[in-house]
């Protein structure tokens, strides 16, 4: 991960004890330099979970059970929240119900 700072380096500025470019300022900035990085990075993870993908003729299509111990087993894990995969045409309602039934019974501890 990287996270955006006023750092040295960055944006054209000058890093000390290193030959200066062959245009713009020729000095240093070492006395004016005041940066640093401000921001407070917030990561949180999102698994996504798909439900009711196409599948071949032969393959297992996906249960509301299935669903259900998918979604409450992200939660359990420690995901921040979860994406409900693919296209909303393809998923079926009983799925969607089961991930819903799921997320409730993992916010109620």
């Amino acid at each position: 991960m990287t996270t955006f700072t006023y750092g040295r380096g960055l944006a054209g500025r000058q890093i000390p004890g290193q030959p200066f470019p062959d245009h713009g300022k020729q000095e240093s900035e070492e006395k004016t330099f005041h940066g640093g990085n401000y921001a407070t990075p917030h990561l949180a993870f999102y698994p996504g979970i798909d439900i009711g993908i196409p599948t071949g003729t032969k393959s297992r299509k996906a249960s509301p059970e299935d669903t259900y111990a998918a979604v409450a087993a992200a939660l359990e894990a420690g995901a921040d929240g979860l994406i409900l995969s693919r296209k909303y045409s393809e998923m079926q309602l009983a799925n969607l119900a089961a991930a819903g039934r799921a997320a409730r019974d993992a916010a109620k501890g």
